[in-house]
């Protein structure tokens, strides 16, 4: 589910919170996973749901669909309701595009 990492996600971030997480972190550079790596990976699958709901907005249903299938497996597994209710909606919502 998460070993190939060629996708991304970007945001606006203030500059001295990234030059502090460099500083913590020792990553320089902006395409290095962090979250498992340093202990955050429940914060990874609490955050997860919003790519599907990206993918819905950039008209991708079918890798929505699959975001958020593979969301609730990592929820349920870490034991994070919110996020596998989100997943779910995600799901619902990229089945009701696809017709399905």
């Amino acid at each position: 589910m998460l070993k190939e990492k060629s996708a991304r996600i970007a945001s606006r971030v203030s500059p001295t919170l990234v030059e502090e997480a460099t500083k913590r972190t020792g990553i320089e550079a902006d395409t290095d996973p962090i979250a498992r790596e340093h202990g955050f990976g429940r914060i990874e699958v609490a955050n997860r749901s919003m790519v599907g709901f990206s993918r819905i907005y950039l008209n991708e249903p079918r890798e929505a669909r699959d975001d958020g299938a593979a969301t609730v497996r990592a929820a349920a597994l870490v034991g994070e309701p919110r996020a596998e209710m989100l997943a779910e909606t995600i799901g619902v919502f990229a089945c009701y595009e696809l017709g399905s």
